[in-house]
């Protein structure tokens, strides 16, 4: 890869990261309405009493770390259901 393609790569990463900030601050701050919305029956399983716990940094690393291809979640989140159980 030339000097000048390895530029471009960076630049799109870089875009990629920008574009999707907005919609991770967002869905720290309406994860509930977020799971309501989209998984109605989980939302009723989920005791929201407890505050959700997000693993940002941790899913980075794993991230870092992993040598696979193209990956799609990248925001994870630790839950209490009502039963007790964490997820």
């Amino acid at each position: 890869m030339n000097r000048k393609s390895e530029k471009k790569v960076v630049r799109e990463k870089r875009n990629r990261v920008d574009q999707d900030s907005p919609w991770k601050d967002l869905l720290d701050l309406l994860f509930a309405e977020f799971i309501n919305f989209f998984f109605p029956d989980a939302y009723e399983q989920i005791d929201w009493s407890i505050k959700v716990e997000f693993y940002d940094k941790e899913l980075q690393e794993i991230n870092r770390k992993s040598k696979l291809g193209r990956r799609y979640v990248d925001k994870l989140a630790k839950l209490r259901l009502k039963t007790g159980e964490s997820v």
